[in-house]
C-alpha cells in the first residue's frame, strides 16, 4: 500500500474544512432568505473553478495549482462571522459597516485557528483567505499593501473572485454579461488586478 503525501494529507482535511464552510454559510444565510442560502456557498466553488483556469493558462505548477484551487474554496469563510444583513443586503452601508464586512479575511484565518491546527495550513491557502482584497494599486483591504507585495497567489484569486462576482446574480445586483463583465476586468486591470491575470482569465473564460 502506497505512503499518502503530505500534499494529499492537506487536500482532504482542506476539502472537509470547505465543505464545513459551505454548511454553515448555508445555514446561517438561508436562516435570512432561504433564497440566497446557497449564495456565498456556491460563490466558492466558482471562484475555485475559475481560479484554477488562470493558473492552467499561467502554466503553474500542479502543486500550487492545487493549493490555489484549496485556498479560494475557503476564501469567504469569513462571512461565518458577518452578519447576513450584511452580506445579502443593497442597502447602503455606514462606514463602521463597510468596516465590519471588510473584517472578513481576518475573520477567516480566526474559523481556520477554530477548526483545525493553522500551523499545518499551507501559506498559499493562509494568504488567499487573507489577502483576496488587496488591490494592484494598494487601495485594497485588510492590508492595504503596495503593488506588487500582495502574495501572487492572492493576486490571483482577486481577479478569479472578482469574475464570478459580476457574472453571477447577487443579493444586491444583476450579473453582467460576459461581454460586459470581461470590458469591466480590462478597465481596472493594472488599477485593482494585476494585467498578466487579467489576460489569462480572459483567455480561460474564452474571452480573448
Amino acid at each position: 500500500m502506497g505512503v499518502t503525501s503530505d500534499l494529499e494529507k492537506i487536500e482532504a482535511e482542506m476539502k472537509s474544512l470547505a465543505l464545513q464552510a459551505r454548511l454553515e454559510l448555508t445555514e446561517k444565510e438561508g436562516k435570512f432568505n432561504p433564497d440566497w442560502q446557497n449564495y456565498t456557498s456556491g460563490h466558492l466553488i466558482r471562484t475555485a473553478e475559475y481560479a484554477e483556469g488562470i493558473a492552467k493558462v499561467l502554466k503553474l505548477d500542479d502543486e500550487t495549482t492545487k493549493l490555489i484551487w484549496l485556498g479560494c474554496n475557503l476564501h469567504d469563510a469569513g462571512k461565518i462571522y458577518v452578519g447576513n444583513d450584511l452580506i445579502l443586503s443593497n442597502k447602503k452601508f455606514s462606514e463602521a459597516e463597510k468596516t465590519e464586512i471588510r473584517k472578513h479575511p481576518e475573520y477567516g484565518i480566526k474559523w481556520l485557528e477554530k477548526n483545525t491546527d493553522i500551523s499545518r495550513v499551507p501559506k498559499e491557502i493562509i494568504n488567499i483567505i487573507l489577502h483576496h482584497h488587496e488591490d494592484w494599486n494598494d487601495n485594497g483591504y485588510p492590508s492595504g499593501l503596495k503593488m506588487g507585495h500582495t502574495p501572487y497567489v492572492a493576486r490571483l484569486a482577486r481577479v478569479a473572485d472578482s469574475w464570478d462576482a459580476i457574472t453571477a446574480d447577487r443579493p444586491y445586483m444583476k450579473a453582467m454579461k460576459r461581454e460586459d463583465a470581461a470590458k469591466d476586468m480590462e478597465k481596472r486591470s493594472g488599477i485593482k488586478y494585476e494585467p498578466t491575470i487579467v489576460n489569462a482569465l480572459l483567455v480561460s473564460v474564452g474571452m480573448r
